[in-house]
Protein backbone atom coordinates (compact mmCIF):
# COMPACT_ATOMS: atom_id res chain seq x y z
CA UNK A 1 0.00 0.00 0.00
CA UNK A 2 2.79 2.45 0.82
CA UNK A 3 4.23 2.03 -3.33
CA UNK A 4 1.08 2.93 -4.63
CA UNK A 5 0.95 5.81 -2.16
CA UNK A 6 3.99 7.16 -3.14
CA UNK A 7 3.24 6.71 -6.67
CA UNK A 8 0.24 8.70 -6.11
CA UNK A 9 2.03 11.79 -4.76
CA UNK A 10 4.87 11.13 -7.56
CA UNK A 11 2.02 11.68 -10.60
CA UNK A 12 0.72 14.57 -8.38
CA UNK A 13 4.20 16.24 -8.10
CA UNK A 14 4.75 15.46 -11.41
CA UNK A 15 1.16 17.16 -13.25
CA UNK A 16 2.41 20.27 -10.78
CA UNK A 17 5.47 20.70 -12.20
CA UNK A 18 3.93 19.84 -15.62
CA UNK A 19 1.25 22.54 -14.95
CA UNK A 20 3.72 24.87 -13.21
CA UNK A 21 6.14 24.07 -16.54
CA UNK A 22 3.05 25.37 -19.01
CA UNK A 23 2.44 28.18 -17.11
CA UNK A 24 6.02 29.37 -16.65
CA UNK A 25 6.32 28.70 -20.83
CA UNK A 26 2.70 30.76 -21.52
CA UNK A 27 4.19 33.66 -19.37
CA UNK A 28 7.42 33.39 -21.52
CA UNK A 29 5.17 34.21 -24.16
CA UNK A 30 2.81 36.81 -22.89
CA UNK A 31 5.41 38.51 -21.84
CA UNK A 32 7.80 38.27 -24.86
CA UNK A 33 4.56 39.70 -26.76
CA UNK A 34 4.10 42.45 -24.39
CA UNK A 35 7.92 43.39 -25.32
CA UNK A 36 7.14 43.29 -28.90
CA UNK A 37 4.00 45.82 -28.06
CA UNK A 38 6.19 48.05 -26.19
CA UNK A 39 8.54 48.08 -28.89
CA UNK A 40 5.45 49.11 -31.24
CA UNK A 41 4.05 51.39 -29.15
CA UNK A 42 7.48 53.43 -29.18
CA UNK A 43 7.80 53.34 -32.44
CA UNK A 44 4.07 55.13 -32.73
CA UNK A 45 4.85 57.88 -30.29
CA UNK A 46 8.60 58.30 -32.28
CA UNK A 47 6.12 58.32 -35.90
CA UNK A 48 3.82 61.18 -33.59
CA UNK A 49 6.67 63.42 -32.31
CA UNK A 50 7.45 63.60 -35.83
CA UNK A 51 3.91 64.50 -37.30
CA UNK A 52 3.56 66.40 -34.67
CA UNK A 53 6.59 68.40 -35.51
CA UNK A 54 5.65 68.49 -39.32
CA UNK A 55 2.44 69.98 -38.57
CA UNK A 56 3.63 72.83 -36.16
CA UNK A 57 6.54 73.72 -38.49
CA UNK A 58 3.48 74.03 -41.40
CA UNK A 59 1.38 75.88 -38.94
CA UNK A 60 4.32 78.38 -38.71
CA UNK A 61 5.35 78.62 -42.34
CA UNK A 62 1.34 79.27 -43.14
CA UNK A 63 1.53 82.19 -40.49
CA UNK A 64 4.49 83.82 -41.85
CA UNK A 65 3.34 83.68 -45.11
CA UNK A 66 -0.15 85.22 -43.85
CA UNK A 67 1.71 87.81 -42.08
CA UNK A 68 3.79 88.56 -44.87
CA UNK A 69 0.38 88.59 -47.24
CA UNK A 70 -1.59 91.00 -44.58
CA UNK A 71 1.96 93.46 -44.73
CA UNK A 72 1.82 93.27 -48.00
CA UNK A 73 -2.18 94.69 -48.57
CA UNK A 74 -1.21 97.14 -45.91
CA UNK A 75 1.04 98.70 -47.80
CA UNK A 76 -0.74 98.71 -50.64
CA UNK A 77 -4.07 100.46 -49.02
CA UNK A 78 -1.20 102.75 -47.16
CA UNK A 79 0.03 103.79 -50.47
CA UNK A 80 -3.39 103.77 -52.34
CA UNK A 81 -4.38 106.53 -49.46
CA UNK A 82 -1.71 108.83 -49.85
CA UNK A 83 -2.10 108.64 -53.93
CA UNK A 84 -5.86 109.81 -52.80
CA UNK A 85 -4.56 112.42 -50.53
CA UNK A 86 -2.31 113.97 -52.96
CA UNK A 87 -4.68 113.90 -55.74
CA UNK A 88 -7.18 115.56 -53.26
CA UNK A 89 -4.90 117.95 -52.52
CA UNK A 90 -3.81 119.08 -55.87
CA UNK A 91 -7.45 119.12 -57.09
CA UNK A 92 -8.60 121.78 -54.09
CA UNK A 93 -5.50 123.55 -54.84
CA UNK A 94 -6.26 123.94 -58.59
CA UNK A 95 -10.20 124.13 -58.63
CA UNK A 96 -13.14 123.97 -57.03
CA UNK A 97 -12.92 120.48 -56.03
CA UNK A 98 -14.65 119.55 -52.65
CA UNK A 99 -14.34 116.62 -50.80
CA UNK A 100 -17.24 114.95 -49.62
CA UNK A 101 -16.98 112.21 -47.17
CA UNK A 102 -18.21 108.70 -47.50
CA UNK A 103 -20.78 107.43 -44.97
CA UNK A 104 -21.96 103.86 -46.12
CA UNK A 105 -25.79 103.95 -44.79
CA UNK A 106 -27.70 100.50 -43.98
CA UNK A 107 -31.12 100.13 -43.24
CA UNK A 108 -31.78 98.87 -39.99
CA UNK A 109 -35.11 96.70 -39.29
Amino acid sequence: MSASVLAGVCIKVVSSISRISSSIAQIEKDLKEHADNGKRIDQLDRKLDLHLQEYINRKDVVQMLFGQLNEKVDHKFKKVLFYTRDIQSFLQRDSDFKIREYYEHTNEE
